[in-house]
């Protein structure tokens, strides 16, 4: 039997009143890459706006019938233009996204939740779901170069209109186990160690250590049916909230493909 678990960390947070928009983030933000293109943060908007200077994200060309997406969210909306020559008109393809809270640690756990449109002339919307809400700025660094041997990056600064001051949930002590029924399952431990079939290998270690937290912290889970380890079920997916607010979702990975692996869930 498969079935889909939840880990319930805290509790929601939402904007308060209308969406607010900056339609010009603090003094003007740029960037040009090796090739000469110049990256622009045109804007950002908050809450559940998802429009800026007449373009709507929901009703892109070849979006088709779109539900309305209500979630809280900072967007970013950047425009790039090509230099002269062979590759003027080539589009910009954007990687991986890097988030930095006011410390300068980088926050892995949110940066699974952008989501990216292409915009036309080479403009993007890139959509933040979770981010460090304790922190008044925090910055947000794009990658253009799926090579981390060579990257070509633009970090751009994002202001938080509302700093939230809620303290850090109280911990409890691992093993934390829970039951259904005759459905037994343990949260067993709390381990550093690299991502499970992504960014791996000695290139991705370095880069995370670069950025101040060397590896991700996974939650180890093990189940039990009748009192006995079991394959019958088998969690897939979590939903993570933190005591700030942010609401996100995370897939379970098997460990390993032997019998009666424990189940990883990367926070």
């Amino acid at each position: 039997m498969v079935v889909a678990g939840a880990l319930l960390l805290g509790g929601f947070f939402a904007f308060v009143g209308s969406a607010h928009v900056y339609s010009a983030p603090p003094a003007h933000q740029a960037a040009t890459l090796a090739d000469g293109t110049v990256v622009s943060l045109e804007g950002i908007t908050y809450g559940r706006e998802r429009r800026f200077s007449g373009m709507s994200i929901e009703t892109l060309p070849g979006m088709g019938d779109v539900t309305p997406d209500t979630r809280d969210a900072i967007i970013l909306w950047t425009r790039a233009v090509r230099p002269a020559g062979r590759n003027a008109r080539v589009g910009l393809q954007p990687g991986p996204i890097h988030i930095f809270d006011d410390a300068g640690k980088e926050c892995i756990s949110f940066e699974s939740t952008v989501q990216a449109r292409f915009l036309p002339n080479n403009g993007h919307a890139f959509m933040l779901y979770a981010w460090p809400r304790r922190s008044a700025e925090f910055s947000v660094e794009i990658s253009y170069s799926y090579d981390p041997r060579h990257p070509a990056t633009v970090k751009f600064r994002v202001p938080n209109p509302h700093p939230v001051r809620t303290p850090p949930y109280t911990p409890t002590p691992a093993p934390i186990i829970r039951r259904d029924a005759d459905l037994e399952v343990t949260l067993d431990a709390l381990h550093q160690m690299p991502p499970l079939m992504e960014r791996g290998g000695p290139i991705g270690r370095q880069q995370m250590e670069d950025h101040l937290q060397p590896l991700h912290t996974m939650a180890s889970f093990r189940m039990k049916y009748h009192g006995q380890p079991t394959q019958e079920w088998i969690p897939t997916e979590a939903l993570i909230t933190d005591s700030t607010g942010n609401v996100y979702s995370r897939s379970f990975k098997p460990l390993s493909t032997r019998p009666l692996s424990p189940y990883l869930l990367s926070l």
